[in-house]
């Protein structure tokens, strides 16, 4: 990647009156977070040479950065581990921390997607998440519900005949605090501040993530100019999915059972992730390939709608779920969308006589709403190309 973030406890940096004062990642670590670390970098747009002059200031070697304990409470879990900074800095010089952004891009253009291994979100958050995942699901349908929307896609979906092991519960509209209270509040009525914090925590880093690709994927498109436009409209859905062990309906351990049948996702980007048990399957040139979620990781699947904004660019995938075996299987997905009321819509500069326009100006939840249709659920693979194709 260009951008880099400082791992040290402080990093001034000379310009013409004084210092630049960067906030490292070391600070957000000690201060559990509170303190923000921002991303840069350094841009050269002239022919003269650039110096600058760095002071960084570190801990002694053989020190461990580790969160004061008045730090840490309910309402703020632990989010990092005690660790050395030059640790740090070995993983950033690795092939892991250190991942050249034209791998990924090219891996979105022909995949569609990739497994990101991102321990931002700490073990203890992950189960926590998993741990109360599988407690909602346990309330009664009735319960479960109260989880309705008027908009496509953004509440419970359930007791569909043709999918019987699948179950879904949504908290729409992540990043507003009304959202997440009133999803809380049909399971708690009197409140749960851990179920909010432990969703906070979990969602945070993922939305950072959902940042950076998407400046790393414009940065490769030569779009740098449109990342405003992109960032701008940010929405996210959230979502708890639930399939039951196919042996309690099949009897047959080897048999697997469509969780969810074959489709592609009409977001910009998907964050799954899974309690590690596995089921997801991507379609390549035909051929389902299984997607085997480490305990670590997610899996970020382009959708149509960055494909659409792309012109084609960025391979949407097609993916599944099933189901072998009498375990449940629990998943995660954070889906980042545009705002309602805003559209989708290639940048003139990706639309040329080589490339010409692939897709109409579209609003997001005109294609959820196409999906959800009679028209779209018939032909859930082609659904972009047949609501908004040229």
């Amino acid at each position: 990647m260009d951008e880099v973030k400082d791992t040290v406890i402080g990093a001034l940096k000379a310009n013409l009156k004084g210092v630049t004062v960067l906030t490292p990642v070391v600070e957000n670590a000690w201060t559990n977070g509170r303190l923000h670390f921002p991303v840069h970098r350094v841009e050269i747009a002239r022919e003269r040479d650039r110096y600058s002059i760095q002071l960084f200031s570190l801990s002694k070697l053989g020190h461990f950065i580790e969160v004061p304990k008045e730090l840490v409470d309910e309402e703020h879990p632990l989010l990092f581990k005690p660790y050395e900074i030059l640790g740090l800095f070995e993983l950033g010089t690795s092939q892991t921390g250190y991942k050249d952004s034209s791998d990924l891009f090219k891996a979105y253009c022909e995949y569609g997607c990739f497994e990101a291994i991102f321990d931002k979100v700490p073990n203890e958050i992950r189960e926590g998440m998993f741990g109360i995942s599988k407690e909602i699901f346990e309330f009664p349908l009735e319960t479960k519900l109260k989880n309705i929307s008027e908009k496509p896609m953004h509440g419970y979906m359930g007791m569909i005949p043709q999918l019987p092991l699948y179950e879904s519960l949504c908290i729409p509209d992540l990043l507003n605090p009304q959202s997440l209270e009133t999803f809380a509040n049909i399971f708690w009525p009197h409140g749960n501040h851990h179920f909010r914090n432990l969703v906070k925590s979990y969602s945070n880093p993922l939305v950072e993530l959902d940042e950076m690709l998407k400046r790393m994927i414009l940065e490769n498109l030569g779009l740098k100019n449109h990342i405003d436009e992109l960032m701008n409209p940010n929405y996210f859905l959230f979502r708890f999915t639930h399939y039951k062990g196919s042996s309690i309906i099949s009897g047959d351990e080897n048999n697997k059972t469509a969780g969810l049948g074959g489709h592609t996702d009409g977001n910009f980007l998907t964050f799954i992730s899974q309690n590690q048990v596995n089921g997801l399957q991507i379609n390549k040139n035909g051929e389902w390939i299984d997607v085997n979620i480490s305990p670590n990781s997610y899996a970020v699947l382009a959708g149509d709608s960055f494909k659409a904004w792309t012109n084609g660019r960025l391979h949407s995938p097609l993916h599944r779920v099933t189901i072998a075996g009498e375990s449940d299987r629990l998943s995660i997905q954070l889906f980042s969308l545009s705002k309602p009321g805003h559209f989708i819509e290639t940048p003139k500069e990706l639309v040329d006589e080589e490339h010409p326009s692939l897709f109409k100006l579209y609003e997001m939840l005109g294609l959820f709403e196409f999906g959800t249709s009679q028209t779209g659920y018939r032909d859930p693979c082609n659904l972009l190309k047949a609501y908004c194709g040229v």
